[in-house]
């Protein structure tokens, strides 16, 4: 589905005018348009981690690590970093409570500048 057909969309089933202050589908719409995920290498504590395309002004949403399992591991932990981790530069992250290397980071951001004015 493009933006257009979105658009075209909100007009055939009225939702084109919504009432202020009142959660409506185009403003639903228009936020998830925000949102993005990826997949990095985790780094030694407190080291940038490079994500292409987040900013300062965007928001993180979740950070979790997920160990790389190894043979002599019976298992391992899905571990939340979201409250240890901020934007510290343009496309790029820190994880500021422990080292993530040997593992991955699932990270999930809301991108301000995607989020604001793409179904104008």
């Amino acid at each position: 589905m493009t933006l257009q057909s979105i658009t075209n969309a909100f007009k055939e089933f009225g939702v084109d005018n919504p009432v202020a202050a009142t959660p409506d589908l185009r403003s639903l719409m228009t936020e998830l348009q925000g949102l993005r995920t990826t997949l990095k290498e985790g780094v030694a504590q407190s080291a940038a981690v490079t994500i292409a395309n987040i900013q300062t002004t965007d928001t993180i949403l979740g950070v979790y690590q997920f160990p790389i399992l190894r043979a002599t591991q019976a298992a391992v932990s899905i571990v939340n970093r979201t409250a240890k981790t901020y934007i510290s530069a343009a496309s790029a992250i820190k994880v500021t409570s422990a080292a993530t290397t040997g593992s991955m980071l699932l990270v999930f951001w809301f991108d301000a500048s995607a989020g604001t004015s793409m179904l104008g």
